[in-house]
């Protein structure tokens, strides 16, 4: 039997909406996949597996109904396909799935649901005084007034406190460090786009100046001398020293390697003792707190001893503003203990400051 040019065309539109029927799931296991790839932690990725497995459910539902529809090839009376009802559930059921990957990953973005009021786990540096260190058994310092008043805000009974590098820092919920899991890093940890790129950060609570420093203490460098400097990975500065390195190089015939350790500590030893490391790249509010009877001075200046330094325009890179870093896809959260920063800053900052950074030369 001849078919008509309707009738082959209606063939064929019902070919074409037969294939469609896959598209929506498949978008909709797309989107789960870019969750997952996307979301760190175990909580985030357990709940975007559970969503792969829904949309692969979804197909599955897709296929099975698509299968019925091409072995029955009836029509009901009004003349539409009987099939229609299974791409009017294949669609609503691939619809859910994409609202639901694009919800996840706001899914827990509630400050009572982010934090546990037993303990709140915060990383901290733990090895920089006035910042945040352990003495006679307590940890004292700006970054610890913070946390607590942070645990105090949230009513937390009680704060785990986890040690990390400056390098650390950066991956806590990335997977690549093998380090305890932490709700907050507070570790005089500068904001910066790439970093808001891999989580969120609250506040800012306190502006520094980063900068390339020399050891005043120590021999102006010579002509022909080899020495080192000390950049901590992790940190902002380190490419000050570049310019030092090639101004020195340029003027004096001088040679410096650059030492990149893990911690900022060591670092500063280096830069404090009577090795041949005569400079560093560091924000000052640390270093001055770290040993505040030195002689530092600016890397590119005269020799005149630095004792306060003025803060630079908020679009100088030199500017740091330390903020609260915090899971990514949390932007309730993230306002929401911005707030508790803010009521910090109204009604603690000065006394902190004085008792912890103020006292210490800064």
């Amino acid at each position: 039997m001849k078919t008509t040019d309707s009738e082959s065309s209606s063939g064929r539109g019902s070919s074409v909406l037969r294939e469609l029927l896959w598209l929506a799931p498949t978008i909709a296991v797309t989107a789960f996949v870019v969750v997952l790839v996307m979301t760190s932690g175990d909580a985030e990725t357990l709940a975007a597996v559970i969503g792969i497995v829904l949309a692969v459910l979804g197909i599955a539902i897709s296929f099975i109904l698509f299968r019925l529809q091409s072995s029955t090839h009836v029509r009901s009376s009004a003349g539409r396909p009987a099939g229609i009802r299974s791409h009017v559930l294949s669609y609503t059921t691939s619809a859910v799935l994409v609202a639901l990957s694009t919800m996840w990953p706001f899914s827990g973005d509630d400050p009572d649901l982010y934090f546990d009021r037993d303990q709140l786990r915060v990383a901290i540096n733990g090895e920089l005084p006035g910042w945040s260190l352990e003495t006679g058994g307590e940890k004292e310092g700006f970054d610890i007034a913070l946390a607590k008043h942070i645990q105090k805000a949230y009513g937390i009974k009680e704060i785990k406190w986890v040690k990390v590098s400056q390098a650390q820092r950066e991956h806590m919920w990335d997977g690549t460090q093998n380090t305890e899991e932490v709700d907050l890093v507070i570790s005089a940890f500068s904001i910066t786009p790439e970093r808001l790129a891999m989580f969120d950060m609250a506040g800012p609570y306190y502006l520094d100046k980063s900068m390339a420093l020399a050891n005043g203490d120590k021999p102006q460098v010579k002509r022909g001398e080899i020495l080192r400097g000390c950049a901590v990975e992790g940190t902002t500065g380190k490419h000050r020293l570049a310019d030092v390195q090639a101004r020195i190089g340029k003027d004096l015939g001088a040679i410096m390697f650059v030492d990149v350790p893990e911690k900022l500590s060591t670092c500063y030893k280096e830069f404090f003792d009577d090795s041949d490391t005569k400079y560093i790249a560091s924000d000052w509010s640390i270093i001055r707190v770290f040993n505040q009877n030195a002689t530092i001075v600016e890397a590119d200046a005269d020799r005149v001893p630095l004792v306060t330094v003025s803060m630079p325009d908020a679009q100088d890179s030199a500017r740091q503003a330390y903020g609260v870093a915090l899971r990514q896809n949390h932007p309730n959260v993230c306002r929401d203990l911005s707030d508790k920063i803010a009521d910090f800053l109204k009604h603690r900052w000065d006394d902190e400051f004085m008792s912890t950074l103020g006292t210490r030369g800064c």
